[in-house]
């Protein structure tokens, strides 16, 4: 994948919780998100893998998704809303993701309450460079942890250019 570099054309926004959220439309985004307590056992990791592709070429391209047993991180790129310039807002797409992904999870458990930190971690991601150290981030995160021995064998984690299996590798440099 090739990255779009910050586009300066667009307006920049910034919205502020405890951390700043800086919005640029065109922009592509590394987002983390965890569980406010406990861990996501493999059903509940498949719920929040497909909650985070739900809107993939409708509201945010989605380059790439981990899902560890207690945190999400993605690689994202909001799409322009229909008949506009402007952009999907990306804290609305994140909290969409993860409200439908808390309510999943919660009927399954049969629990209820807040299930994720509120804040996500959100930062634009400024050049190919930046995109190509997230992305090793983010396949990686599970070998780091012991959860596989190389991130193809990981089914939580998801990347557009994802090879076949048994073809060449993509992210690595461990």
């Amino acid at each position: 994948m090739t990255l779009r570099p910050v586009v300066t054309k667009h307006l920049v926004t910034r919205a502020r919780r405890n951390l700043p959220h800086w919005q640029q439309g065109g922009s592509t985004y590394f987002v983390s998100f965890r569980v406010r307590e406990g861990r996501l056992d493999t059903e509940e990791r498949r719920l929040v893998l497909e909650a985070c592709l739900f809107w993939h070429g409708k509201k945010w391209t989605v380059e790439a998704v981990t899902v560890m047993p207690d945190h999400v991180h993605l690689l994202v790129r909001p799409l322009t809303l229909t008949c506009s310039e402007s952009f999907q807002p990306l804290g609305e797409i994140v909290g969409s993701v993860k409200r439908y992904a808390a309510n999943q999870i919660h009927h399954r458990r049969g629990t209820r309450g807040v299930f994720w930190v509120e804040e996500s971690y959100d930062r634009i991601v400024r050049d190919q460079g930046e995109f190509d150290e997230k992305l090793r981030y983010m396949a990686n995160n599970p070998v780091r942890a012991g959860l596989c021995s190389d991130y193809l064998e990981y089914p939580f984690f998801w990347y557009r250019s994802m090879p076949a299996p048994g073809s060449a590798k993509a992210p690595a440099n461990r």
